[in-house]
């Protein structure tokens, strides 16, 4: 009977045990310094309170998701260099320290999200930056501007680059939370990087969230390094981030892709591109660009827009409809491959300079076009193969050249001007520039038309100014008749 006993005592042990372990639904593990990381019974997740924890919980490749249980500060940089996602989950992930709060290297796959949306955060919209005195964002229990859910702050101080976030040919997906108030000495609250030791080139994926109030010199908001990748979705934004020199909201030299979301209310203090400062190749599909700022001049022009490359818009808007002072205007600069190509549906509300190549596909305009000015010839003509015509329906002058747009309003044709092509359905002016073809049918035409008669003899032409008229002109053929030795005039005829 004893053993019988004993039998049945070891086997209600070993009952009471698995029962246990069934129904605890979390476990810890410690870390060297003592702190204690909370296991989810959902394999491969942790929960964190503490810096040192958050830090373990990254190194951990048996961890493929952490969460924040509280406000963490740290000191030195999250350094991520494998696939996981940090849940902010409502909470404050704060740099004390100088350097970039998190770096994803090349091998790292890092997606943030935020779970907790409500939480509110207090900022002051007007720290002075130490190293430019311009303003961004701070954690402030008296500020005056409320971020809502996670946050990533502070990071920069003396750091060069990705004050916030530095991708260093990794890839970020960010999914929710704010990249507020972060900033660097060089380039971008964000700054995506190729990393030449291994060949890849940094790529962040923004299909939520937002960044908000970073400073740097270039690219306050973003900074996108040559062959690295920004994509934007519905849902993402960038506002209130500035820039000493170019680039407020962004400044691109890869490949910046904006299928949805806004950027807004950024500014530059020096130079060009408010908004976006754009020396890449930038495609824009369904976005709004608004209530940016930049000086003006010729390397500060474009409020919203700055483009010295490739910048496409099949989609979108440029400057806001229901505000008619909107500052958000378009600089296209003047070298060989800058080209600014409007299509299908998009929309440009604010005033625009041309002194590149601009591809009227389709959409619309409707603030003022400057089609050459000072510094450069501006070109307003079409992609090869478009169908498509841009509709103007803002005051146009020219001192470029003229091919292609259905031109609605008032349109000044002035001395170093040519029109080439293109509809005319307002009222046109030439003031002694050159006009070859066009559909000017529904037209008001004024001013002159300066004829040049070409003896083709070797002598030099002459001209005659008419008046530019639907019902044509007379012309009186010049005296004395040319002569040419062995030749006999017949006439003159239109070339």
């Amino acid at each position: 009977m004893k053993k019988q006993r004993k039998r049945i005592y070891t086997a209600l042990l070993c009952t009471c045990f698995l029962f246990s372990t069934a129904s605890v639904p979390v476990s810890a593990a410690e870390t060297e310094q003592g702190e204690m990381i909370t296991l989810s019974n959902r394999s491969g997740e942790a929960e964190v309170s503490m810096k040192d924890a958050l830090t373990s919980a990254l190194g951990d490749s048996n961890i493929s998701k952490i969460t924040l249980k509280q406000d963490i500060a740290i000191s030195d940089t999250l350094t991520v260099n494998r696939a996981v996602t940090l849940d902010l989950n409502g909470n404050v992930l704060k740099m004390t320290g100088s350097d970039s709060v998190i770096k994803v290297e090349a091998d790292g796959d890092l997606t943030i999200q935020d779970r907790n949306t409500t939480t509110q955060h207090t900022f002051n919209p007007h720290c002075k930056y130490q190293f430019w005195y311009i303003d961004m964002w701070e954690l402030d229990k008296d500020g005056s501007e409320i971020v809502s859910g996670g946050v990533i702050t502070g990071g920069g101080g003396d750091q060069n680059n990705g004050g916030g976030v530095l991708v260093a040919g990794g890839t970020l997906t960010m999914a929710g939370g704010s990249i507020v108030g972060c900033s660097a000495r060089s380039r971008g609250g964000v700054y995506l990087a190729y990393d030449s030791a291994t060949g890849k080139s940094g790529t962040f994926i923004m299909t939520g969230g937002s960044i908000i109030g970073c400073a740097a010199q270039l690219g306050g908001g973003v900074y996108v390094a040559p062959e690295c990748t920004f994509a934007m979705a519905t849902g993402s934004n960038i506002h209130n981030c500035i820039a000493n020199n170019d680039g407020g909201g962004v400044i691109n030299h890869g490949t910046f892709q904006m299928h949805g979301g806004t950027i807004s209310a950024c500014t530059t203090v020096a130079f060009g591109g408010g908004g976006v400062c754009n020396k890449g190749t930038f495609i824009i599909s369904d976005v709004m660009i608004k209530g940016c700022t930049s000086p003006d001049g010729q390397y500060a022009s474009g409020g919203g827009v700055r483009n010295s490359n490739q910048f496409t818009m099949t989609g979108g808007t440029i400057g806001d409809p229901d505000n008619q002072n909107d500052a958000s205007s378009v600089y296209n600069t003047s070298s060989q491959e800058t080209t600014l190509t409007i299509s299908n549906n998009a929309k440009i509300h604010t005033n625009v300079t041309n002194v590149g190549i601009l591809n009227a596909d389709g959409g619309e305009m409707t603030g003022k076009v400057t089609n050459g000015n000072e510094y450069g010839t501006g070109t307003i003509t079409g992609s090869e193969g478009a169908a498509g015509s841009t509709e103007f329906h803002g005051k146009v002058t020219n001192t470029g050249t003229i091919r292609k747009g259905t031109f609605m309003n008032e349109v000044i044709n002035e001395s170093s001007g040519t029109i080439n092509g293109g509809t005319f359905t307002g009222a046109i002016t030439n003031n002694d520039g050159t006009v070859l073809d066009g559909d000017f049918s529904g037209a008001t035409l004024n001013g002159m038309l300066v004829i040049t008669f070409d003896p083709n003899n070797g002598d030099q032409p002459s001209t005659q100014k008419v008046n530019w008229s639907k019902d044509g002109a007379a012309l009186t053929a010049p005296d004395p008749v040319p002569t040419n030795e062995g030749h006999s005039i017949e006439g003159w005829y239109y070339d």
